[in-house]
């Protein structure tokens, strides 16, 4: 077994919760209807005068089931290029019982000439986005508690492993690439790398040596992809390698 996994701490689950593979229908549906607001003629206009919009989804019928998600805010604003990032509010000294307040905060840029023809990038993204959040949201209340926070992943090579190696973050980005590898029907192990890909270049930007963030990618790479390997045995991995490096530059 990974070594990491041999580390992580035992953590007792709700069994109240909906988790694993059943968040699977809910990253769809919230996805599905999200769009569906995006190509409204009046969200549209909305955008294209304002440069911006922010909504809460209306979606009781999903919201009422996870225990542990309040609401999903949706915020849009125009740039260059179609990204998605998101996060799971929710109050770090909070305890489970007022884990029901927690909230899905979806941030999605696109282009002023955004089309109907640019849902084919939007959409894997988001989906991946939220089966991220939906997979925090289902994490035991201790376990999150102990995340460093996002703000402070590079402040060392050190920060950056722990957060990435962490068992939430683990299974979280596992959980969201591998919807984003089905979506666009490509191996599970390429769209893992495209993402560390940039994973790296962020490290790079906050000014670290290259050695010291390639060998840590390589670190992260080997735990992410040994759970997904554990989690999803039937996932498509393509050509992979389980002793092959990653080799930054052949993917910059």
């Amino acid at each position: 077994m990974n070594e990491i996994f041999t580390c992580w701490r035992k953590f007792t689950l709700n069994e109240n919760i909906v988790r694993g593979r059943a968040l699977e229908r809910y990253a769809t549906e919230l996805s599905r209807r999200i769009v569906n607001i995006l190509k409204e003629d009046e969200v549209r206009e909305e955008i294209a005068t304002k440069n911006k919009v922010s909504y809460e989804l209306i979606a009781d019928d999903l919201l009422d089931d996870l225990e542990w998600v309040n609401s999903v805010v949706i915020h849009v604003n125009v740039a260059e290029q179609i990204d998605v990032i998101g996060s799971y509010e929710f109050t770090r000294s909070t305890t489970d019982e007022y884990r029901n307040e927690s909230d899905i905060i979806i941030n999605i840029t696109i282009p002023d000439n955004f089309s109907d023809s640019d849902f084919s990038e939007l959409i894997p993204e988001l989906k991946d986005t939220l089966r991220h959040e939906l997979e925090h949201s289902a994490q035991p209340t201790e376990m999150l508690t102990q995340e460093i926070p996002e703000d402070d992943v590079w402040d060392t090579i050190a920060s950056a492993n722990n957060y990435y190696n962490s068992r939430s973050e683990t299974e979280a980005h596992v959980a969201g690439l591998y919807k984003r590898a089905k979506m666009l029907n490509e191996p599970a192990v390429d769209v893992i790398d495209n993402f560390l890909t940039d994973i790296y270049r962020t490290g790079i930007q906050s000014g670290h040596d290259k050695k010291e963030v390639s060998n840590l990618i390589s670190r992260i790479r080997e735990n992410w992809i040994s759970y997904l390997l554990m989690r999803y045995p039937g996932a498509d991995i393509g050509d992979y390698e389980e002793y092959k490096a990653f080799d930054i530059e052949e993917t910059i």
